[in-house]
């Protein structure tokens, strides 16, 4: 009985057609067995050439980091003892950790320079806020099973697919949308007398596609 109740449940079908609209537009077409393989071969370090990574990693705020300074206190030491001590020196504020990580968990690009890398190499992950430096202290092989490879390397792609789809229909759908507004104005209105479309804005969808649909927002 109350119209707020009824405007959420009605909103919230309306997300709910629009994801699964967005859902359905999004699917990607199976990949083909070369494209299959020629992932495989093309990413070596999430199949045959895996490898396990131990890393000291050192936190620090964007602001402290200085790599013209910094960098001579721990490129080639085989720990941050001596980072560490000239940070404790100038007062800054810093956290020293150890992590576990497959290279199957990086981004393609950090996972292929991992790839060249040995121990006592670093990556700088530099923030808005927040500075991380990973120094490798460990490497193990950890090849995936072979069994595994054309599973994973067909679910990665249709992942990969979807996600540019999904991304190509919402810009499309937001540059062919179009709003029309129906006496907004305080003076339009009065003088338009009442109405039940006072102050209603109302979305003209793209050809084919559900009203709710370009109201969709960003993901992360």
């Amino acid at each position: 009985r109350r119209p707020e109740a009824l405007a959420r449940m009605q909103a919230a079908q309306e997300q709910a057609l629009a994801d699964l609209y967005l859902g359905l537009a999004a699917q990607a077409p199976e990949p083909t067995r070369d494209e299959i393989a020629d992932y495989i071969t093309n990413n070596p370090s999430l199949f045959s050439q895996r490898r396990t990574y131990d890393f000291l990693v050192l936190s620090m705020e964007a602001s402290a980091f200085d790599e013209q300074s910094l960098t001579p206190f721990f490129d080639t030491d085989p720990d941050f003892k001596r980072l560490a001590a000239l940070l404790d020196e100038a007062g800054a504020t810093y956290a020293i950790s150890t992590v576990t990580q497959s290279g199957i968990g990086f981004p393609k690009p950090i996972r292929d320079q991992l790839g060249a890398y040995d121990v006592r190499d670093n990556i700088v992950l530099q923030g808005d806020t927040q500075t991380r430096i990973l120094k490798i202290v460990a490497i193990r092989p950890d090849p995936a099973p072979q069994a595994e490879w054309g599973p994973l390397s067909r679910r990665i792609l249709m992942e990969e697919a979807a996600a540019r789809r999904a991304g190509a229909l919402i810009e499309r759908l937001r540059k062919e949308a179009q709003a029309q507004v129906f006496r907004t104005l305080p003076a339009a209105a009065a003088a338009a007398g009442p109405s039940d479309n006072q102050g209603v804005v109302r979305p003209t969808p793209a050809s084919g596609a559900p009203a709710s649909q370009p109201q969709q927002g960003k993901s992360n």
